[in-house]
C-alpha cells in the first residue's frame, strides 16, 4: 500500500496546489502555464513512444501475453475516440483552451470530461506500481513490468502527472473567468484532483478486495489511456504552432520536454 500511497500523493498535491496557487496568482501563473503545457505535451509523447508503446507491446508479443498485439491496438484507437468525445465536453480545455461566457457559469460538462478522463488514467496505475499482482492474476503487462519496474511504472505515473498539471491550472483559471467563486472553485479542483487516484483505488481494491481476475482489465485499461493520451499530446504539439510560424522558444521548451523524458525515465 504503501506504493499506492506515493502514487496518491503525486497525482493529487501538485494538481491540488498549484490550481489553488492560480486562484490567487492568476497572471503570474498564466505565462507558466503556457509553457509547460508545450513541455508536457512534447513529455508525454516521448513518454508513449520511448516506454509505454513498446513495453505493452513487447510483452503482448511475449509467449505470456493473454492479449493480442491486434486487440490492444483496437483499445488503443478506442481510447483515441474516447478522448475526442470527451473533448466536445470540455471544449479543448486539455489543450489550454479557455472559454468563458462573460456571466458567472458553472462549465459542469468540462469538470465532468475532465473527472471522466482523469479517473480512466488512473486505472491502469494499479498495474505499473504493482506488478506483482499482475502477475498474480496472469496480466502480461504485469510480466514484463516485473523485469522492468522502473520503465513504463515511472513513465506512465510522471506522464499523467506532468500532463494532470497544466489541465489543473487552466482548470482554475477558466473557472475564475466565468466568475465562480473561490470556494467552488477549490471544490471542484480537489474533485478533479482525486479522480486518478480513485481509479488507482477502485483497480487495488478489485485486485486484493475480490475474486476478480482483474489482469485484462488492466492491460485493456492501460490501452485505453494509451490512446487517449496520444491524442492529447499530438493535439497539443500541432497546436502549438502559432498557425504555421516557427517559434525558436516554443520548440526549444518541447524539445527539453522530449530530451527530459529521453535522460530521466
Amino acid at each position: 500500500m504503501k506504493e499506492d500511497l506515493i502514487a496518491i500523493i503525486l497525482l493529487t498535491v501538485p494538481v491540488l496546489s498549484l490550481g489553488v496557487l492560480t486562484i490567487f496568482f492568476q497572471d503570474k501563473v498564466k505565462k507558466f502555464n503556457t509553457y509547460f503545457l508545450h513541455f508536457s505535451g512534447a513529455f508525454l509523447l516521448s513518454v508513449l513512444a520511448l516506454h509505454i508503446f513498446p513495453e505493452v507491446y513487447a510483452s503482448a508479443h511475449s509467449e505470456e501475453g493473454s492479449l493480442s498485439i491486434k486487440t490492444l491496438g483496437l483499445f488503443v484507437i478506442i481510447g483515441f475516440f474516447i478522448q475526442v468525445f470527451l473533448e466536445f465536453l470540455s471544449q479543448g480545455i486539455e489543450h489550454g483552451h479557455i472559454h468563458t461566457h462573460g456571466k458567472q457559469a458553472f462549465p459542469i460538462g468540462v469538470v465532468v470530461s475532465l473527472c471522466i478522463h482523469a479517473f480512466i488514467e488512473g486505472m491502469p496505475i494499479e498495474l505499473v506500481i504493482h506488478p506483482d499482482e499482475a502477475e498474480h492474476v496472469g496480466s502480461a503487462i504485469g510480466h514484463a513490468h516485473h523485469h522492468h519496474h522502473t520503465g513504463s511504472s515511472d513513465s506512465l505515473l510522471w506522464g499523467v502527472l506532468v500532463h494532470k498539471v497544466p489541465v489543473g491550472v487552466t482548470l482554475a483559471m477558466l473557472l475564475i473567468a466565468n466568475n465562480v467563486s473561490k470556494t467552488l472553485t477549490f471544490i471542484s479542483l480537489f474533485i478533479f484532483a482525486s479522480m486518478a487516484p480513485l481509479g488507482l483505488l477502485l483497480m487495488h481494491y478489485m485486485g486484493h478486495g475480490s475474486s476478480l481476475d482483474i489482469g485484462n482489465t488492466l492491460e485493456l485499461s492501460m490501452a485505453v489511456v494509451m490512446g487517449m493520451l496520444l491524442h492529447i499530446a499530438s493535439t497539443i504539439l500541432f497546436e502549438a504552432d502559432d498557425g504555421h510560424r516557427f517559434n525558436l522558444k516554443k520548440v526549444g521548451i518541447m524539445a527539453a520536454g522530449a530530451a527530459f523524458a529521453y535522460f530521466t525515465l
